[in-house]
């Protein structure tokens, strides 16, 4: 399995939008910008895995630290490992936005969503005719409590102890084994980056007033 393979689009990115005419969809809308070749930021343009290695003869990875250990012959084969994610390529092909933008875990997209008044979902517009409006509903939330409500204070769950028992090793010596839960991190959203993401948003309608375009989120 490849890197590239692991990685989830759990998240939601806020952007200026334009609606066009689509032959078979009627009025479709699409994010400002284009597509062009950007560094990969998973091996930082290089291409390679930093730190990774293979032996082309056996196939066998190993690590820099692993690598003090290994015979003379082995040394000399070792070839640097590609970046899965951009195929070592140092780069890849991705949307760069002609505007600002942020990008949100969904929870957190979800808690911006519901300050600015919106029904939280996945995706959605927000027509340049509504953008003063937003503006000043932002503003008004700035200078209120409700930030401070919406708040949600980190936390940590699971990591307990599920079994424990005495186990007799091979060399005849017993020692107790414990298993726990997997533990959940929870880091919250502080009322910093609540005030963070509005100061976002502001720019990003600044930018879609200037323009002429909408607001949309996916």
């Amino acid at each position: 399995m490849k890197l590239s393979d692991l990685v989830v689009i759990e998240s939601i990115t806020f952007a200026a939008s334009e609606a066009k005419d689509d032959p078979k969809h009627g009025q479709v809308h699409s994010p400002v910008g284009k597509t062009q070749m950007v560094k990969c930021e998973f091996c930082k343009g290089t291409g390679k895995e930093e730190g990774g290695y293979i032996d082309p003869k056996t196939e066998e990875r190993y690590w820099e630290s692993d690598i003090a250990d290994l015979s003379s012959d082995i040394k000399q084969r070792l070839k640097q490992i590609d970046c899965d994610f951009c195929r070592g390529e140092g780069e890849y092909q991705d949307f760069v936005s002609d505007g600002p933008e942020m990008n949100l875990a969904n929870r957190n997209a979800h808690v911006l969503l519901d300050l600015l008044g919106i029904e939280p979902d996945h995706a959605g517009i927000i027509w340049n005719k509504d953008l003063p409006k937003l503006r000043r509903h932002i503003i008004k939330v700035l200078n209120s409590d409700n930030m401070r409500k919406a708040v949600i204070e980190p936390s940590e769950t699971g990591g307990d102890i599920t079994d424990k028992r005495v186990v007799k090793g091979d060399d005849g010596v017993s020692q107790i084994v414990t298993r726990r839960s997997p533990k959940m991190i929870d880091s919250g959203v502080s009322e910093q980056q609540i005030e963070h993401y509005f100061k976002n948003v502001l720019e990003l309608i600044v930018f879609a007033q200037k323009n002429g375009y909408n607001v949309g989120w996916s």
